[in-house]
């Protein structure tokens, strides 16, 4: 027989544990790089899905909006670029929920802008009706959902009636179509804008294991 005894300080064993015990009692800095780990996987996915918003920048701009929270009891990763959860979960959405910039009233549609709404600002986003000079309402009378058209307009005088002299906005000849004016938009729900399930969670438990290890190594 052979016997073997192994003084288990002279491994780090005690170091080790000794470590393991400082990390796990250090509950803040954990939940930190474990949400440090989300954070970094959440950016990277949505970084690649912007190729789908290619325009607007979207998914590139959902990427920068991410926050991180972390204490003693757990830690918040969230997006705060509007329209993510949407996009995630799907739903429909109505209008009335705010003021429009073009009558300064409680919406009534949706203005959906065309290809033909020049982008500007840091944000790079379409101009809004407000900012797109005259435009001319034309009604959509067949019920799908889409009240009428915006499109650019021009000023003509009135020749007849109670307002002649008066003048009104029509349709310029070869103008463009800006906006679709929608009383509801539909969206499906796409839970492939964000990482898996499992993916954070390893991504987490990765993050776990560094701050662990960081207390550890010998």
């Amino acid at each position: 027989m052979i016997r073997l005894e192994v003084n288990v300080r002279d491994l780090g064993v005690g170091r080790q544990l000794a470590g393991m015990a400082e990390a796990l009692a250090d509950k803040e800095g954990l939940h930190a790089k474990m949400a440090e780990n989300v954070e970094t996987s959440l950016i990277d996915h949505l970084h690649a899905q912007n190729s789908r918003s290619p325009n607007s920048n979207y998914f590139a701009k959902a990427a920068e909006s991410v926050e991180v929270e972390a204490d003693e009891n757990h830690a918040t990763v969230r997006i705060t670029r509007i329209g993510m959860a949407l996009h995630y979960n799907g739903g429909t959405v109505l209008p009335g929920q705010s003021i429009s910039s073009f009558t300064g009233e409680p919406t009534k549609a949706q203005a959906i802008p065309t290809d033909d709404v020049p982008r500007q600002g840091p944000e790079n986003e379409r101009a809004s009706p407000r900012e797109m000079g005259l435009l001319a309402f034309i009604p959509n009378r067949k019920g799908t959902g889409t009240i009428g058209y915006l499109v650019e307009g021009e000023e003509k005088e009135i020749t007849r009636g109670s307002r002649k002299g008066g003048k009104r906005i029509v349709p310029k000849p070869g103008g463009d179509l800006f906006f679709v004016l929608r009383s509801w938009t539909t969206h499906l729900a796409d839970e492939s804008v964000l990482p898996t399930l499992i993916a954070l969670q390893e991504a987490a438990r990765d993050g776990g294991l560094e701050h662990i290890n960081s207390y550890t190594d010998v």
